[in-house]
């Protein structure tokens, strides 16, 4: 095995972590623009993000999408 190339292992984790990154700029961008939400409310669906991986952010996304109907 070549040990320049990565394992299957750290390609799983480093496109888990893009797809966390990607989820956690949005949330930010969606949170930071509502104008329903009130503050408290943001910082709180901005700390979960930050603290759940990928569910945090899927979360908070579909919190703050269902709050606009």
């Amino acid at each position: 095995m070549n040990p320049l190339l990565p394992t299957g292992w750290e390609l799983f984790i480093t496109v888990v972590g893009m797809i966390h990154v990607v989820l956690l700029l949005a949330v930010i961008f969606r949170v930071g623009f509502d104008k329903w939400l009130a503050p408290e409310h943001k910082i709180f669906l901005l700390i979960i993000s930050l603290l759940v991986p990928i569910i945090g952010p899927a979360m908070s996304l579909l919190v703050t999408f269902r709050t606009n109907k």
